[in-house]
């Protein structure tokens, strides 16, 4: 467990952040850990000072939806090329629709919400940019309600209710 005495000087290991993301995310949450501490840990340390954690808590909270969007196109971006490859967006998926209980069929949900997404909006390069990114989420924030970086509140009462099965069934 988290010790409830913070010092501006602690440094948090992965291993320590997955004791704090399974307070609210319970044993799932252990898949999940690493791509999002990955994102916090912004000098690549491999632990996560006081002041990235106050960042990411900032970040985490911050109602404007273009932080979250960053936050987002940060956590896909998986090998930090700036570009957001199909087996990277799938990846992500995969754990999401895990943890959230909508990819019964071990990945299959995430590779059609994959290629679809990829369909509607690669311009035929194989990855998406950070502006191709930011369409899809605008035009698509239902895709994105389960992770828990983005706030329920940038949803509409509808949206909260969808799934990522209706985008994937839409022609």
């Amino acid at each position: 467990m988290i010790s409830k005495k913070i010092s501006p000087k602690a440094l948090m290991s992965l291993k320590t952040f997955k004791e704090y993301l399974k307070q609210f995310f319970g044993d799932e949450a252990d898949s999940f850990a690493h791509h999002y501490f990955r994102v916090i840990d912004k000098d690549n340390s491999g632990n996560i000072n006081f002041a990235e954690f106050l960042l990411y808590l900032s970040n985490e909270s911050d109602p404007n939806i273009f932080c979250k969007i960053r936050l987002m196109f940060e956590l896909f971006d998986i090998d930090g090329d700036g570009r957001i490859e199909k087996k990277e967006m799938a990846e992500i998926f995969k754990i999401a629709l895990k943890m959230t209980e909508e990819d019964k069929e071990d990945g299959l949900a995430a590779h059609k919400l994959t290629q679809k997404l990829f369909e509607d909006y690669d311009k035929g390069k194989e990855f998406l940019t950070q502006n191709e990114f930011t369409d899809m989420f605008l035009e698509n924030r239902i895709l994105f309600k389960n992770f828990p970086v983005l706030s329920s509140s940038l949803f509409t009462e509808s949206e909260a209710r969808g799934s990522s099965q209706e985008y994937i069934s839409k022609s």
